[in-house]
C-alpha cells in the first residue's frame, strides 16, 4: 500500500498528458500483484456501506469502500473533482445518471459492470452515477481514489429532482474506527496553501463548523453510516 500511495502522489504531481489512464494502470497493476494488505482497512457496516479512509493529502484520497449485499451510494457528484475506483472483490455495478442543466432532470443511462481488477473513472460533466454490488454479488469491496480530496458532495433524488448537499465522513480512519470523524478535512483545509483555488477552498469554507469533533458528536445516525 505504501508503494501504491507513492506512485500515486508522483503521478498526481508529474505532468502527464493522460493522467486519467495513468491512475487507471497503477491501480490495475496493484490489484494484479495480488498483495492484499488493503485488507486491514477493510471494515463492514450492516447499516450502510462503508467508508474507510487509507490516506489523505493535498493531492488525493484513497479510501476503500465495502458494500454488503443490498447496500448501494445515493446518486451523487463529486465535486468537481475526479474519481477513479478498481474492483478488488466484486462484480460492481456502476449506473450512469445525466442531469438536465436546464429542467434539473435526470435520466438514468445504462448500468455497468465491473468485475474484480476492473477500474473506472468519473468526473462530474461526464455523468454523476451510483455504484453498488451486482446483483450476482454477495458483497463487494472497491479502492476508490479522488483528486483532489471532496469534503462534501451532492446527492440527487430521481424521483423528486431533489438535491441535498452530504459532508462526507468516514467509517475508519487509517485502519481505527472513527465514529464517522471528517475531522481530517478541517486539517487537510488548514494545510492548503496559497496556491491552492478559491474554488476548492469553498468546499470547506462553506462548511468548516461541520467538521469539528463537536458538531459530530450529536449526529449519531451519521456516526453509524461513516459514508456520505
Amino acid at each position: 500500500m505504501e508503494q501504491l500511495l507513492k506512485q500515486l502522489s508522483e503521478t498526481f504531481e508529474a505532468d502527464l498528458p493522460d493522467k486519467k489512464q495513468a491512475i487507471k494502470d497503477i491501480l490495475w497493476a496493484y490489484q494484479q500483484s495480488g498483495n492484499e494488505d488493503w485488507k486491514k482497512y477493510m471494515f463492514w457496516n450492516p447499516h450502510k456501506y462503508s467508508r474507510n479512509l487509507i490516506e489523505i493529502t493535498p493531492q488525493f484520497e484513497a479510501i476503500l469502500l465495502c458494500w454488503n449485499e443490498g447496500q448501494e451510494s445515493p446518486i451523487h457528484d463529486h465535486a468537481g473533482q475526479d474519481c477513479w475506483f478498481i474492483v478488488l472483490e466484486g462484480p460492481m455495478e456502476e449506473v450512469p445518471y445525466y442531469l438536465d442543466p436546464k429542467t434539473r432532470t435526470l435520466t438514468e443511462g445504462e448500468a455497468s459492470v465491473f468485475n474484480a481488477g476492473e477500474a473506472s473513472w468519473i468526473s462530474d460533466h461526464v455523468c454523476l452515477h451510483k455504484v453498488r454490488p451486482a446483483a450476482s454479488a454477495s458483497r463487494g469491496i472497491t479502492l476508490h481514489i479522488y483528486s483532489k480530496p471532496i469534503p462534501c458532495c451532492n446527492i440527487f433524488c430521481a424521483i423528486t429532482g431533489e438535491v441535498q448537499k452530504r459532508k462526507c465522513g468516514f467509517f475508519t480512519v487509517r485502519g481505527q474506527k472513527s465514529g464517522a470523524d471528517c475531522t481530517c478535512y478541517r486539517e487537510l483545509y488548514a494545510s492548503l496553501d496559497s496556491k491552492e483555488s478559491s474554488a476548492y477552498k469553498d468546499l470547506f469554507t462553506d462548511h468548516l463548523d461541520y467538521f469539528s469533533p463537536n458538531e459530530w458528536e450529536s449526529k449519531d445516525q451519521l456516526k453509524s453510516a461513516g459514508a456520505y
